[in-house]
């Protein structure tokens, strides 16, 4: 019988790393509006409105959510950017739950989070490019493979394995 223990801790965060998390998408939104917008941001935005299966040189992940952004809160630097921000947030979170399947207590949680949130990662998240979906993915990917070396369920291969297909989704690189 599987413990049910590991199994409703396994999304249990520590407040500090929260609060990291928080600082990342804070930090990131307050600086997004300073400059205008990066080329490749606006032609994801109209890419989006026109989608299709796939275009020339990226997969349609990454329009269709800047387009969504842009029809749910504005034309705007800042709201092309909320996304990439919560992207970079959710890689912090992620850095931390590795730490703890890897046997890290609540600090070393919190050290991997302020490691992840001033790494050069941080970049992936100021701006709207198919980076900070591909480093989400494999981030979700490192640790579902943490969690199955460590013994966890076996049908979190498949999930891994559906979202390395869907990873592909987001950036060209693995075309």
């Amino acid at each position: 019988m599987p413990d049910t223990t590991q199994r409703t801790r396994s999304f249990v965060v520590p407040w500090p790393v929260v609060l990291m998390a928080g600082l990342v998408v804070a930090l990131l939104l307050a600086f997004s509006g300073a400059y205008g917008f990066l080329g490749d941001e606006m032609y994801f935005v109209v890419a989006g409105r026109h989608p299709a299966f796939g275009y020339v040189d990226q997969p349609p992940l990454t329009p269709l959510l800047s387009a969504a952004s842009v029809g749910l809160l504005s034309v705007s630097p800042t709201a092309v950017r909320v996304l990439p921000a919560v992207e970079a947030a959710l890689v912090v979170v992620l850095v931390a739950l590795i730490s703890r399947d890897l046997g890290g207590s609540r600090r070393a949680q919190f050290l991997a989070a302020v490691t992840a949130a001033v790494s050069g990662y941080l970049a992936a998240g100021h701006m709207d490019t198919t980076t900070g979906l591909d480093l989400l993915a494999w981030a979700l990917i490192l640790w579902l493979a943490v969690r199955l070396l460590a013994g966890a369920d076996r049908r979190l291969w498949l999930a891994g394995v559906r979202l390395h297909g869907q990873g592909r989704g987001g950036s060209p690189a693995r075309r």
